[in-house]
């Protein structure tokens, strides 16, 4: 998840304690191949311990970069989740959804950035933010539910992306499966 090249320079690293875990964040002085071909910009990378349970951890990550003169910087972001008590190999949607999962998932997620006021341009963007909600490596679980936050172009357009938006377990329940890792 982190790059360690010696070509970068780390200048700042920062830890806060937070109710629901640490965050750890880096600033970075981007002086090899980046996205910024090789000109010099920053990168700022944050993990966020959002949910633990005996089974199960999930991290959040961001990690936005900007490079200098460019009228706007690049964020990803996703959700790293471990199975910890099976070698802490990566969650599968079959840890914890039933079969037909999908769908309905993509569904609750469609209806719940709908209540927010997001308005998808066009079926191609409506389908790309769909597509987003079922990948596993942008879930992230926390003591409210599922969360999914959007990265620069996770919708095909920089600044027409949802926020994150999480979806309640109440809401989730009828999806698990009877041996969810997260019950």
């Amino acid at each position: 998840m982190f790059n360690t090249s010696p070509a970068l320079k780390l200048t700042n690293h920062g830890r806060q304690k937070r109710s629901h875990g640490t965050i750890f964040t880096k600033k970075i002085q981007l002086k090899a191949y980046s996205y910024c071909d090789s000109q010099k910009g920053d990168e700022y990378i944050r993990y966020d311990v959002s949910y633990v349970s005996a089974h199960v951890i999930s991290v959040a990550w961001s990690d936005y970069t900007y490079c200098n003169g460019a009228p706007h910087g690049f964020l990803e972001t996703g959700g790293d989740n471990r199975v910890l008590d099976q070698g802490s190999r990566e969650l599968v949607p079959s840890d914890v959804f039933a079969t037909g999962w999908k769908e309905k998932l993509q569904r609750l997620f469609l209806n719940a950035l709908l209540e927010t006021g997001w308005k998808p341009r066009d079926d191609e963007e409506k389908r790309s933010v769909l597509d987003t909600v079922t990948e596993p490596k942008k879930w992230v679980f926390t003591h409210d539910g599922l969360s999914v936050s959007f990265g620069a172009y996770d919708s095909g357009c920089y600044a027409c992306n949802p926020r994150t938006t999480t979806i309640r377990w109440i809401n989730l329940m009828p999806l698990l499966t009877a041996g969810s890792l997260l019950h």
